[in-house]
């Protein structure tokens, strides 16, 4: 955190805004991976009001890591917002560009997986999830296909569908 403070400071003075989304988004990340999901989610609007602005390319995988924070918070709500405005985000990027960012859906997936396991629809989070892992083979994203087969493995579990959970705990390993 004290890295990403001190690189606030030194953007401070660049014209180049985006860096500071990035480094706001990283900040976000953190602090959410520490379970400090109010500061989390502060820092993550702060990144996706400049990213809106100065870095487009940015903003699906700002919010879906804002959706995850606020999910952690049980705002139900506002974490499918954050995911109705990625899918937006993502569809405009891809008429721009010809194609979509892949690294951005998988986090989008995932996100949209989170959110449906803290809502408690596990049969729509397995869903997505295992389109999220199909997408990570497809791409070459082994850490996100890693995150997808944990979080299989955890609602196959809590659904008691131990055989289909220990096949995903397997593959992260």
């Amino acid at each position: 955190i004290v890295t990403y403070e001190a690189a606030l400071e030194a953007n401070r003075k660049s014209p180049r805004r985006g860096f500071d989304a990035i480094t706001l988004a990283n900040m976000a990340k953190v602090r959410a991976e520490r379970q400090e999901n109010l500061l989390a989610v502060s820092l993550g609007e702060a990144a996706l009001e400049i990213a809106r602005e100065h870095l487009p390319e940015h903003v699906a995988e700002i919010l879906a890591n804002l959706a995850e924070a606020y999910a952690d918070l049980h705002l139900m709500p506002q974490a499918n917002a954050c995911l109705d405005e990625a899918d937006a985000s993502l569809s405009r990027i891809a008429a721009q560009l010809t194609r979509t960012q892949p690294a951005a859906m998988l986090a989008v997936l995932i996100a949209r997986g989170r959110v449906h396991i803290a809502s408690g629809d596990g049969a729509e989070a397995i869903a997505i999830l295992e389109k999220a892992v199909a997408l990570a083979q497809q791409g070459d994203f082994s850490d996100m296909e890693l995150v997808g087969h944990g979080l299989l493995a955890d609602v196959l579990k809590s659904l008691g569908r131990y055989e289909e959970a220990l096949l995903h705990r397997e593959a992260c390993t």
